[in-house]
Order: C-alpha cells, then sequence, then structure tokens
C-alpha cells in the first residue's frame, strides 16, 4: 500500500495507484464536462460547481402540424431558455438545419 501522490490521504495498492488517480482521486485536476473550468475533482464534480450548469437535450418529435411542414425540415430553429430568477440570465441558440442533417419523419 502506497500513500496517493496527490495528497488526497488514500492508501491504494501500487497497482491501483493509476486508476484511483485516473478515476477516483478528489485531488486529481479535472475539467468540467459542461464549461471547460479545470479544478481538482472533488471541486468540479461538487454540488456548489454542478448547480451552474444545465443540461438540455432536445429531441424532435411527431406533432399534431407535422402534416403541414415540408418534409425533410429545413430552416433555422431557435432555442430559449428562460431563466425564471431575478438576473434573467436567459439563453438562447439558434440552429440551421438541413434537408441532409439525417432527420428522418
Amino acid at each position: 500500500m502506497i500513500l496517493c501522490s496527490n495528497g488526497c490521504g488514500k492508501n491504494v495498492q501500487r497497482s491501483g495507484l493509476e486508476t484511483h488517480l485516473t478515476d477516483n482521486c478528489p485531488k486529481q485536476i479535472v475539467n468540467c464536462q459542461y464549461c471547460g473550468q479545470g479544478g481538482t475533482r472533488g471541486l468540479i464534480t461538487g454540488s456548489s460547481h454542478l448547480r451552474t450548469h444545465v443540461s438540455c437535450h432536445i429531441y424532435p418529435m411527431e406533432g399534431e402540424y407535422d402534416d403541414t411542414l415540408e418534409w425533410h425540415f429545413q430552416g433555422k430553429v431557435t432555442i430559449k431558455l428562460l431563466n425564471q430568477l431575478e438576473d434573467k440570465n436567459h439563453s438562447k441558440l439558434t440552429i440551421l438545419l438541413n434537408a441532409d442533417d439525417g432527420m428522418e419523419r
């Protein structure tokens, strides 16, 4: 058993040190998968950091007005995420869909 080289205080088997450092050590420097910010794993995966991010997945689904759309749908699509807190820090994303984007009806 050896002490973690990052100084987290954990004793690990020498053969397991690399796995500990890459997957578990709270003192390992990592980048946030959402914003790219760097810091220790303990900080980046902590609730105070993660509360600053939102994931939004959009999946087109059939709707009652699909028959009025020309298919394959092409054009600008604007997505707005409205923050209802006082700071009104809203986000907006506009994407351009092309006929060859692979969206099937």
